[in-house]
C-alpha cells in the first residue's frame, strides 16, 4: 500500500511543464501513428484482391481519421500552451510560427483529401 501512495505522490509531484510536454508529444504520436495506419489502409485496399472488405476499411478509416484529428488538435493546443507557459519560448518565435503554418497547411491538405475521398466513395461513405 505504501508503494501505491509513493507512486501517486511522485505522479502529483510532476510540474505543469512536464505534463504539457508529455501531452504535446503524445498527441503528435497519435497523429503520426494514425496517419501510418491510414497509409496501411490505402495499401491494404489496393490491388485485385484487397485485404479488407469495404465496410471494414470504412470503419478502420473513420477511426484512424478521428485519431489524426485528436492528435493534431492536441499537438497544437498543448504546443501553444507550452509556448505561453514557458518564458524561454514565445508564440511569435520563428520556429513556433513555422510549426503553426505547417499545421494549418497540413490540416487544409487533409481536409481537401477527405472531401475528395468522400466524393469518390459516394453514398457508401
Amino acid at each position: 500500500m505504501q508503494f501505491v501512495a509513493n507512486a501517486v505522490k511522485d505522479l502529483l509531484a510532476v510540474d505543469l511543464y512536464d505534463w504539457l510536454l508529455f501531452l504535446h508529444v503524445l498527441s503528435a504520436f497519435f497523429a503520426v501513428g494514425a496517419l501510418a495506419a491510414l497509409w496501411g489502409l490505402i495499401l491494404g485496399t489496393r490491388g485485385a484482391a484487397p485485404m479488407l472488405d469495404q465496410r471494414s476499411a470504412m470503419t478502420y478509416g473513420r477511426t484512424a481519421g478521428i485519431l489524426v484529428g485528436v492528435g493534431m488538435l492536441g499537438a497544437i493546443i498543448f504546443g501553444v500552451w507550452l509556448a505561453i507557459h514557458e518564458e524561454a519560448y514565445q508564440v511569435w518565435d520563428g520556429w513556433i510560427l513555422a510549426s503553426l503554418v505547417l499545421w494549418i497547411a497540413t490540416t487544409n491538405l487533409f481536409n481537401r483529401l477527405n472531401a475528395t475521398t468522400r466524393q469518390v466513395a459516394g453514398a457508401a461513405w
